[in-house]
């Protein structure tokens, strides 16, 4: 049993507990609370409170949404809280949210939610390190990227009961956007298409 940093005394059933330590994972709760500690160099987190009143506060509804997650009934809507405060902020917050509360599962689904949620967030880290090279093979590289990206917010969202088919659609369409932008840029610095990629790109030309 351990007393992993920012916990406060909570009084939930043993079963409940134990299932909480034994799945509780310090690097990914680090990660989130490093995410967030970093937005507040950039500004104000909140209208209605400090920077680090915000940040505990937010750390307390991760734990408790830690808890619900591990069968807790008294926190019940605690996750869908968390979402709600970290809404506005970066989206990379809500994926590291997303990535320590499914250490808290188990079932099939949840591990392919998982994993999602890490391949979503290494695709991220990638748009972010090729938007930094100033080449067309790094435009591409972005826009590629993106699309990436944005294909696993969608793979992510329609697995999610609880997500709307026009946030879903919205990403596809925002992955295609990237994607055929990326043949474009590739075809005009002479990257040999294949047949079915020249097609996207005059179907793209016609619509633009």
């Amino acid at each position: 049993m351990h007393n992993h940093e920012g916990a406060k005394p909570i009084t939930v059933p043993q079963r409940v507990y134990e299932w909480y330590h034994a799945h509780y994972c310090n690097s990914s709760y680090r990660a989130f609370r490093d995410a967030l500690t970093e937005s507040a160099h950039y500004g104000q987190l909140s209208t209605e409170q400090s920077n680090d009143e915000f940040i505990g506060d937010t750390m307390n509804l991760l734990i408790d949404a830690s808890f619900e997650r591990s069968g807790a009934e008294r926190h019940h809507g605690a996750e869908a809280q968390l979402m709600q405060q970290i809404a506005h902020l970066d989206s990379r917050l809500t994926t590291l949210a997303r990535i320590h509360l499914m250490n808290f599962n188990g079932s099939a689904k949840e591990e392919v939610e998982q994993a999602l949620l890490d391949a979503r967030l290494l695709a991220e880290t990638a748009v972010q390190k090729a938007s930094d090279i100033h080449s067309w093979r790094g435009r591409v590289a972005y826009a590629w990227a993106s699309a990436a990206m944005f294909l696993l917010h969608a793979a992510f969202a329609v697995l999610i009961e609880n997500v709307n088919d026009v946030y879903t659609l919205e990403k596809v369409d925002r992955a295609l956007d990237h994607l055929r932008n990326g043949i474009v840029e590739a075809k005009q610095n002479g990257f040999i298409l294949s047949e079915h990629a020249q097609k996207e790109v005059r179907n793209n030309d016609r619509k633009s």
